[in-house]
Protein backbone atom coordinates (compact mmCIF):
# COMPACT_ATOMS: atom_id res chain seq x y z
CA UNK A 1 0.00 0.00 0.00
CA UNK A 2 1.22 3.31 -0.98
CA UNK A 3 2.42 6.84 1.03
CA UNK A 4 -0.20 8.30 2.11
CA UNK A 5 1.28 12.13 2.01
CA UNK A 6 1.43 15.08 -0.19
CA UNK A 7 4.87 15.67 -2.03
CA UNK A 8 6.79 19.05 -0.67
CA UNK A 9 6.96 21.19 -3.91
CA UNK A 10 8.27 24.32 -1.86
CA UNK A 11 11.27 24.28 -3.75
CA UNK A 12 10.98 22.25 -7.02
CA UNK A 13 7.68 22.23 -9.28
CA UNK A 14 6.58 18.65 -9.98
CA UNK A 15 4.56 18.56 -13.18
CA UNK A 16 0.79 16.65 -13.06
CA UNK A 17 2.46 13.90 -15.57
CA UNK A 18 4.87 12.83 -12.74
CA UNK A 19 2.13 13.16 -10.04
CA UNK A 20 0.37 11.03 -12.16
CA UNK A 21 3.32 8.44 -12.57
CA UNK A 22 4.26 8.03 -9.03
CA UNK A 23 0.65 7.61 -7.65
CA UNK A 24 -0.90 4.48 -7.22
CA UNK A 25 -3.37 3.62 -9.50
CA UNK A 26 -5.33 0.86 -6.88
CA UNK A 27 -4.53 2.59 -3.27
CA UNK A 28 -4.46 5.68 -5.62
CA UNK A 29 -1.60 7.07 -3.02
CA UNK A 30 2.33 8.07 -3.95
CA UNK A 31 3.91 4.40 -4.60
CA UNK A 32 5.57 2.45 -1.67
CA UNK A 33 8.06 -0.26 -2.80
CA UNK A 34 7.06 0.40 -6.77
CA UNK A 35 6.69 -2.93 -8.82
CA UNK A 36 7.21 -2.45 -12.56
CA UNK A 37 4.72 -3.80 -14.68
CA UNK A 38 5.54 -6.31 -17.64
CA UNK A 39 2.63 -5.80 -19.78
CA UNK A 40 2.11 -1.58 -20.07
CA UNK A 41 5.53 0.03 -18.14
CA UNK A 42 3.02 1.21 -15.14
CA UNK A 43 4.10 0.77 -11.75
CA UNK A 44 1.77 0.08 -8.58
CA UNK A 45 3.21 -0.67 -4.94
CA UNK A 46 4.59 -4.21 -4.15
CA UNK A 47 1.78 -4.51 -1.69
CA UNK A 48 -0.98 -3.69 -4.45
CA UNK A 49 0.20 -6.07 -7.03
CA UNK A 50 -0.32 -8.78 -4.34
CA UNK A 51 -4.64 -7.70 -4.25
CA UNK A 52 -4.81 -7.45 -8.18
CA UNK A 53 -5.64 -10.27 -10.67
CA UNK A 54 -5.42 -7.86 -13.76
CA UNK A 55 -3.29 -5.04 -14.57
CA UNK A 56 -4.95 -1.81 -13.13
CA UNK A 57 -3.74 0.48 -15.97
CA UNK A 58 -4.09 -1.70 -19.17
CA UNK A 59 -6.40 -4.67 -17.95
CA UNK A 60 -4.32 -7.37 -19.06
CA UNK A 61 -4.92 -10.77 -17.19
CA UNK A 62 -1.84 -12.78 -16.18
CA UNK A 63 0.66 -9.64 -15.85
CA UNK A 64 3.82 -9.94 -14.21
CA UNK A 65 5.96 -7.11 -12.31
CA UNK A 66 9.91 -7.16 -11.06
CA UNK A 67 11.03 -4.75 -9.15
CA UNK A 68 10.59 -0.90 -10.12
CA UNK A 69 14.67 -0.04 -9.84
CA UNK A 70 14.21 3.15 -12.28
CA UNK A 71 10.98 4.22 -10.45
CA UNK A 72 13.14 4.09 -6.86
CA UNK A 73 15.33 6.36 -8.08
CA UNK A 74 12.71 9.02 -9.51
CA UNK A 75 11.30 8.80 -6.03
CA UNK A 76 14.23 9.01 -4.03
CA UNK A 77 14.06 12.69 -5.55
CA UNK A 78 11.40 13.74 -4.24
CA UNK A 79 10.60 15.22 -0.68
CA UNK A 80 6.74 14.20 0.97
CA UNK A 81 4.82 15.97 3.99
CA UNK A 82 3.69 13.41 6.54
CA UNK A 83 -0.56 13.37 6.57
CA UNK A 84 -0.81 13.66 10.19
CA UNK A 85 -2.26 17.00 10.61
CA UNK A 86 0.37 17.38 14.25
CA UNK A 87 3.28 16.57 12.25
CA UNK A 88 3.58 17.48 8.78
CA UNK A 89 7.33 17.12 8.59
CA UNK A 90 8.84 17.15 5.18
CA UNK A 91 11.26 14.72 4.47
CA UNK A 92 12.90 12.79 1.37
CA UNK A 93 10.51 9.67 -0.02
CA UNK A 94 13.41 7.27 1.56
CA UNK A 95 13.16 8.09 4.91
CA UNK A 96 9.48 8.09 4.73
CA UNK A 97 9.31 4.84 5.46
CA UNK A 98 11.50 5.18 8.97
CA UNK A 99 9.31 7.99 9.57
CA UNK A 100 5.78 6.16 9.12
CA UNK A 101 7.41 3.68 11.93
CA UNK A 102 7.55 6.40 14.48
CA UNK A 103 4.65 8.80 13.49
CA UNK A 104 1.86 7.89 15.61
CA UNK A 105 -1.18 8.43 12.38
CA UNK A 106 0.91 6.32 10.26
CA UNK A 107 2.47 3.30 12.39
CA UNK A 108 1.46 0.26 10.90
CA UNK A 109 -0.87 -1.74 13.16
CA UNK A 110 -2.00 -6.03 12.75
CA UNK A 111 -5.50 -6.12 11.70
CA UNK A 112 -7.23 -8.78 14.61
CA UNK A 113 -8.93 -10.72 11.73
CA UNK A 114 -6.05 -11.11 9.22
CA UNK A 115 -3.30 -10.16 11.12
CA UNK A 116 -1.33 -8.00 8.29
CA UNK A 117 0.59 -5.25 9.32
CA UNK A 118 -1.71 -1.64 8.20
CA UNK A 119 -0.62 1.67 9.10
CA UNK A 120 -3.17 4.05 10.83
CA UNK A 121 -4.06 5.97 8.49
CA UNK A 122 -5.04 3.56 5.80
CA UNK A 123 -6.99 0.79 7.94
CA UNK A 124 -10.24 2.22 6.79
CA UNK A 125 -9.09 0.74 3.61
CA UNK A 126 -9.16 -2.66 4.60
CA UNK A 127 -12.60 -3.63 4.23
CA UNK A 128 -12.21 -7.41 3.61
CA UNK A 129 -11.49 -8.32 7.02
CA UNK A 130 -14.02 -5.08 8.37
CA UNK A 131 -16.70 -6.72 6.23
CA UNK A 132 -16.12 -10.01 7.56
CA UNK A 133 -15.73 -8.69 11.29
CA UNK A 134 -19.12 -6.93 10.46
CA UNK A 135 -20.84 -10.05 9.47
CA UNK A 136 -19.20 -12.12 11.90
CA UNK A 137 -20.61 -9.72 14.90
CA UNK A 138 -24.04 -9.72 12.98
CA UNK A 139 -24.27 -13.03 13.04
CA UNK A 140 -23.16 -13.04 16.76
CA UNK A 141 -25.99 -10.58 17.70
CA UNK A 142 -28.46 -12.23 15.67
CA UNK A 143 -27.53 -15.63 17.25
CA UNK A 144 -27.66 -13.66 21.14
CA UNK A 145 -31.07 -12.71 20.18
CA UNK A 146 -32.69 -15.69 18.90
CA UNK A 147 -31.27 -16.92 22.29
CA UNK A 148 -32.37 -14.31 24.51
CA UNK A 149 -36.30 -14.26 22.92
CA UNK A 150 -36.26 -18.29 23.26
CA UNK A 151 -35.23 -18.05 26.83
CA UNK A 152 -38.30 -14.94 27.16
CA UNK A 153 -40.20 -16.94 25.08
CA UNK A 154 -39.67 -20.55 27.17
CA UNK A 155 -39.82 -18.82 30.30
CA UNK A 156 -43.46 -17.26 29.54
CA UNK A 157 -44.83 -20.66 28.39
CA UNK A 158 -43.83 -21.86 32.42
CA UNK A 159 -46.52 -21.92 34.61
Amino acid sequence: MGFDARIDESRDKIGEKLKRRITCPVCTFILEDPVSLFCCGGHVCSECYEDVSTCPRCRKANFKAIKGRLMMDVLSTIKLICPNSACRTSLLYDNFQEHKKNCFALRDERCPECDRAISMSKFHLHFKCFQKMAEDKKALMDECLSKRYWMKFTKALEP
